[in-house]
């Protein structure tokens, strides 16, 4: 059975060849970022800007909603960014904005802040300090040097070493590293699976492969099997996934889990 489950993955296996382009992701006003917030505002590049949050905050008073911001690592957004949220999510049905008075950064004297009425789209420079007010947070985001995710992946795909394929919401990654582990990691690197629990011969690893029988396996760089999640075939229309819990799947045509790897 080894003998034949060897030979069924080498015959798989010389048929991926086709390599992640992995090219930074580009955006537009309205866009959704993985890990979380709306595009308001984008260079030309389509790679930096600033983000929205999706969800209220509040209501707080104005020096309520700066000590929140700086808490989550976020900002108030300026009058204008408020404006754009407006008209260009808000009007076309996008962030699930309420039709209420949200704040700004802004301040129309020194008593009182700049707010937008999200109801009919006017300004109001009467938000008092002890005025509680719903906000959207702001942060600025780079993708200049950040892969798109590549989830759900089709079949005869290999992995590029060292390279960071992320989830969906850009929570955890699948990486092969240059070490010939295969590990599954948080966002900010923390390992919550590794192929190095699973077999001791993971340093033989030259390349991982997620192969045209539907299966994810690793190999030597001649060729020699090391590892694989399953010993039979995947039916046609399998996929590899990796969702916002961290566990890296292979999903079968009737999107029920045909493998799971699991936090280790």
């Amino acid at each position: 059975m080894e003998r034949s489950l060897k030979k069924l993955l080498l015959i798989a296996g010389a048929a991926f060849v086709l390599p992640l382009a992995g090219q930074a992701q580009t955006y537009k006003i309205g866009d959704r970022f993985p890990g979380g917030g709306l595009v308001i505002e984008v260079d030309a590049a389509g790679k930096k800007g600033t983000l929205i949050d999706e969800a209220d905050s509040g209501p707080y008073t104005p020096s309520e909603a700066i000590a929140a911001g700086k808490a989550k690592g976020a900002s108030l957004p300026n009058f204008t960014q408020l404006k754009l949220a407006y008209t260009y999510l808000h009007k076309s049905g996008k962030g699930s904005f309420k039709p209420a008075l949200y704040q700004s950064a802004n301040a129309s004297s020194a008593h009182y802040r700049i707010g937008l009425d999200f109801a009919t789209g006017t300004e109001s420079t009467g938000i008092a300090q002890n005025h509680k007010v719903l906000v959207r947070f702001t942060k600025a985001f780079d993708a200049s040097s950040t892969v798109a995710s590549v989830f759900p992946l089709s079949r005869e795909t290999r992995f590029e070493p060292g390279r960071k394929y992320p989830s969906p919401s850009g929570k955890h990654y699948l990486s092969f590293q240059r070490d010939g582990n295969l590990v599954v990691a948080t966002q900010d690197g923390k390992p919550v699976w590794a192929l190095n629990s699973l077999t001791p011969n993971w340093r033989n690893n030259g390349y991982a492969v997620f192969q045209a029988d539907g299966n994810l396996a690793t190999y030597q760089a001649d060729n020699g099997y090391v590892w694989s999640a399953r010993h039979t075939p995947s039916p046609a229309g399998t996929t590899l996934t990796l969702n916002d819990k961290g566990e890296l799947q292979i999903i079968g045509p009737d999107g029920k889990p045909l493998w799971t790897g699991t936090a280790n």
